[in-house]
């Protein structure tokens, strides 16, 4: 069945793609997108909301010998702890996918916490449209003063990630799915990383592809 599943629901914009974790948890498409609801429910609807209704402290299923938790405290995750980038940063596949829109090289000096920090920046800076109050450059992006008052200011940025990262309307369903005030799972955490569509895509200062 979720062969069947990949095989109807691939488009020149969409590959059922899932990731390496819930593939070795035995999560597959109707783990999110479930069956057999009635013609009012919405399979994307389900999806987008799955992400917390799963990772909960509430959970207490073990997948493959592993619990789920309540990620960042309910809200989003800043992935620098004391000074350190706790971020695992771009997988093999994510580094390949996206190395001609990133233009990222690794320095032969630089360390792995810096390395995180560099992949971090290239995703976000002269890329993400400068929206929610956010100060951006002539072009209407993202740039440093957008999140950081000065070189050493590590507090602000803190409290700039919701502005995007929190529930936006989503462009796939056509209206607001997730709360304004509830972080979205999905724009960090991508499932279906060859999907064209992923995140939102009128967030972007130019179409990534």
């Amino acid at each position: 069945m979720e062969a069947k599943c990949a095989s109807c629901h691939s488009t020149d914009a969409f590959v059922a793609t899932v990731i390496q974790p819930h593939m070795n948890a035995d999560i597959g498409c109707v783990a999110c997108h479930s069956e057999h609801r009635g013609a009012a429910f919405s399979a994307m609807d389900a999806a987008l909301q799955s992400c917390a209704e799963c990772h909960n402290d509430n959970n207490k299923t073990i997948y493959n010998g592993k619990k789920v938790s309540t990620p960042h405290g309910g809200s989003f995750g800043y992935p620098v702890i004391n000074g350190q980038w706790k971020w695992a940063g771009l997988d093999s596949e994510e580094m390949a996918q996206r190395k001609a829109t990133l233009s990222l090289e690794r320095q032969r000096s630089a360390s792995e916490n810096q390395w995180r920090s560099d992949q971090f920046h290239a995703l976000h800076m002269f890329r993400v449209k400068a929206v929610g109050g956010l100060a951006g450059n002539e072009k209407g992006e993202l740039d440093c003063p957008s999140c950081h008052k000065s070189l050493n200011d590590l507090a602000t940025p803190r409290t700039t990630c919701a502005k995007c990262h929190n529930g936006q309307p989503d462009p796939r369903a056509g209206r607001q799915v997730i709360a304004a005030n509830k972080p979205n799972c999905t724009s960090c955490h991508i499932q279906h990383r060859l999907d064209k569509r992923h995140w939102n895509p009128s967030l972007l200062a130019r179409v990534m592809r």
